[in-house]
């Protein structure tokens, strides 16, 4: 946050009206010490009031023109406050994005407060400032969202009550939040996912506090779907995304560190196959997934000891192994994303709220961390 400073010219100004009143002043003290040499016989000169007084507005004029400018104090800002474009005042928790390859990629943080913060990226061409999107009613435990057809976004968040709370972007701009009709039944709703296989479609994924998973669907105009797989348990965070078109993938994390996933194919849900556990732990803290064009998958871990792991696979190849990224920190949470075909983008929030960007696409490479 600059300051803002007032022109030198300000202070001279102020000085000029300083030597008016000066002047003014010498002359009705001239005018009083003539007086008192008619009444008392006695007094100060004339002239040397008048000098005195001048020259005493002219050293505040003077000095004016090179007294260093004052500053206005700086707006007091919370931890979670945007304190530049870069977003160095922002602590998050955790992280979401939404996606569509049209170039740009939103970001959207949990902050330790509970806010739901936004913000863009435009490929090549940097991060816009934040946006404040929060709850109307407490804070925010986590937040999930997806992008539906080439404009409208879908924002999900549950709050701290376990409330699931959802809103819309689309061409007016923002819609207010509002929550979503009854209860997963799973205890208090901790995490979130949600994926679109369609233009009026979204499938929303949650997680309770004890480790179970359960999932329902809603189209355009339709009401939400019941809830459905809450047997699926020992879980500590869900994924999704959807590759080949409207074909669903959901990735889970569990307790043990291992990775299943599942797909919806021909519309009828796989079983759910063992992607096996990251090298660096044997348990896990965060997972995220993406597709980078209609034949690739890509998972992402973040394990307990603040490590980051990814394996992927092209068409219906076997998967990679398990390779470990260099961290930029003790990492919490993950997010992964595309803003453009082959363009993939990981955020990542560390155990000081610092969020980091890394980049693939550029010469078939990563980039560096840098911050976001």
């Amino acid at each position: 946050m600059k300051f803002a400073r007032r022109p030198h010219w300000d202070n001279g100004v102020k000085s000029l009206v300083a030597v008016l009143a000066a002047a003014a002043a010498g002359i009705v003290g001239s005018v009083l010490t003539a007086l008192g040499d008619k009444v008392l016989g006695g007094g100060v000169p004339t002239p040397v009031v008048v000098l005195v007084g001048v020259g005493a507005a002219a050293v505040v004029f003077v000095g004016g023109l090179f007294t260093k400018p004052e500053q206005e104090p700086a707006p007091a800002l919370s931890p979670d406050a945007a304190a530049a474009p870069d977003g160095g005042a922002v602590r998050a928790e955790r992280v979401a994005v939404s996606s569509g390859g049209t170039g740009e990629l939103r970001l959207f943080a949990v902050t330790r407060a509970g806010a739901v913060l936004e913000r863009t990226y435009r490929q090549d061409h940097g991060w816009s400032d934040w946006a404040d999107r929060s709850l109307p009613d407490g804070p925010a435990h986590d937040v999930a969202a997806t992008r539906i057809g080439s404009v409208r976004i879908d924002l999900f968040a549950a709050d701290r009550r376990g409330r699931i709370w959802y809103r819309q972007y689309d061409l007016d701009g923002w819609q207010p939040w509002q929550t979503v009709d009854g209860t997963a039944h799973l205890g208090r709703v901790v995490r979130l996912a949600v994926a679109s296989a369609g233009p009026r479609h979204r499938e929303l994924w949650v997680l309770g506090d004890g480790g179970q998973v359960g999932h329902r669907w809603k189209g355009d105009g339709e009401a939400w779907s019941q809830w459905y797989d809450r047997s699926v348990a020992d879980t500590l965070d869900v994924a999704m995304t959807v590759r080949r078109g409207e074909q669903l993938e959901v990735t889970r994390l569990k307790f043990d560190g291992r990775v299943r996933q599942r797909g919806w194919v021909n519309q009828v849900w796989e079983q759910w196959y063992d992607l096996g556990r990251p090298p660096t732990s044997l348990a896990g803290v965060a997972v995220s997934a993406l597709s980078g064009s209609r034949e690739h998958q890509e998972v992402f871990v973040v394990d307990a000891s603040g490590g980051i792991s990814h394996r992927w696979r092209w068409h219906d190849d076997p998967w990679s192994d398990w390779y470990e990224m260099e961290a930029p920190g003790h990492l919490v949470d993950v997010a992964a994303g595309i803003t453009s075909d082959g363009r993939y983008e990981v955020i990542v929030a560390d155990a000081a709220g610092q969020l980091h960007q890394r980049s693939y696409g550029k010469q078939d490479r990563w980039s560096d961390w840098r911050a976001v």
